[in-house]
């Protein structure tokens, strides 16, 4: 080996001792990192249990009347307010039938003033005791004026049945909704009953779970839970449970749990999968960092603590349950202390950092 080359050997591995020195990291000034504060938080023993999106209110619309579709106003996958049309069917025949009734009332007043007129001068005859109009007489007469306005009052009824029949023959929403599906199109035939629209009450949403038979019992209505979706990983949302029926499947030996989703959601639907989380029991109170603080260094979990020189130490933890992106620690930490959440891989104990807060949290 030639003088040169075993000058360059040397001149590596001094340079590599000096690189893994802590006497280097401490010339090369402060190390940058960010940190959060430890928090005190209550946590509750809880229970994961898979759901469904379901609907409380999920209406089939069918007609009232018979008639042939004229036009339909929506198709699947509209949105729709209360009392917005959805089909109109042809009132052609039924106009007929209308305008004809009215004929025949215009008619049938004129007869019941006729018969009206002739029974007050028979009375008035009758009345006068001159023996020229009989008790027969009158009586015949009032049960000719009372079968003309009783002939009066059923074509007025039947104008009414026409007239509501009309109406009846668009098909309005019964509640704000969406369309999920369209029976029917224009131009067929429809009976009274047929289907015409499948109609959702999206405020009405909830999700079911299927409790075992083992947990039921620590659930009841009131019980907080957290709702998150499987399509929808940055949807969490916050409820209680609604209702638990006290009536088992029988196969599955399980208890159907109602849990409403207060806030509506436009990509939450129908039949979507669930995770839901029931935070059952008394709670307690524990310490939690970010999961970005913990480190593990063989059999040891550590987080970094930023002391008040700014200088770092390591500080063995234990880990609990977790609370989204916040997990619980049990170690030598107080509310409010600053442990590293960036930029801890590469610390050494006793090294000076230039910490930052994370976005969003006070320094």
């Amino acid at each position: 080996m030639s003088t040169r080359t075993v000058y360059h050997v040397s001149l590596l591995l001094s340079l590599s001792f000096f690189l893994s020195s802590p006497l280097s990291w401490a010339q090369r000034g402060p190390v940058p990192v960010t940190f959060a504060r430890v928090e005190k938080r209550t946590i509750h023993e809880s229970l994961e249990l898979p759901g469904t999106v379901t609907a409380r209110v999920l209406s089939t619309i069918a007609t009232e009347v018979a008639g042939r579709v004229a036009r339909c106003f929506v198709d699947a996958g509209d949105t729709v307010r209360r009392g917005e049309p959805l089909v109109q069917l042809d009132t052609s025949a039924l106009e007929i039938t209308r305008d004809a009734i009215k004929a025949q009332i215009r008619e049938s007043q004129a007869r019941v003033e006729q018969a009206r007129l002739q029974l007050t001068r028979l009375k008035s005859l009758y009345e006068s005791g001159q023996g020229i109009v009989s008790a027969d007489q009158l009586d015949e007469t009032r049960l000719e004026y009372e079968a003309r306005e009783a002939q009066l009052q059923r074509l007025r009824a039947d104008l009414r049945r026409i007239v509501h029949d009309i109406e009846r023959s668009t098909i309005r929403a019964p509640f704000n909704g969406h369309v999920t599906r369209r029976y029917i199109n224009p131009g067929e035939w429809v009976g009274v009953g047929d289907q015409v629209v499948e109609l959702l009450d999206a405020d009405t949403l909830e999700v079911i779970v299927a409790v075992p038979e083992a947990h039921v019992s620590r659930i009841r209505p009131g019980t907080r839970s957290v709702i998150r979706f499987d399509v929808i990983p940055d949807l969490t949302l916050k409820s209680k449970v609604r209702a638990v029926t006290r009536r088992a499947e029988p196969e599955a030996r399980t208890f159907a749990t109602y849990i409403p989703i207060q806030k509506a959601d436009p990509r939450i639907a129908v039949g979507m999968l669930t995770t839901v989380r029931f935070f059952v029991g008394k709670g307690k109170t524990a310490l939690f960092v970010p999961k970005d603080a913990i480190v593990r260094q063989g059999n040891r979990t550590i987080v970094y603590l930023i002391q008040k020189d700014n200088t770092v130490r390591p500080v063995t933890v234990h880990t609990g349950p977790a609370d989204g992106l916040w997990i619980a620690v049990n170690g030598p930490l107080k509310p409010g202390d600053r442990v590293i959440t960036r930029g801890n891989e590469r610390l050494r104990p006793g090294m000076t950092v230039n910490p930052k807060p994370e976005s969003g949290s006070e320094s």
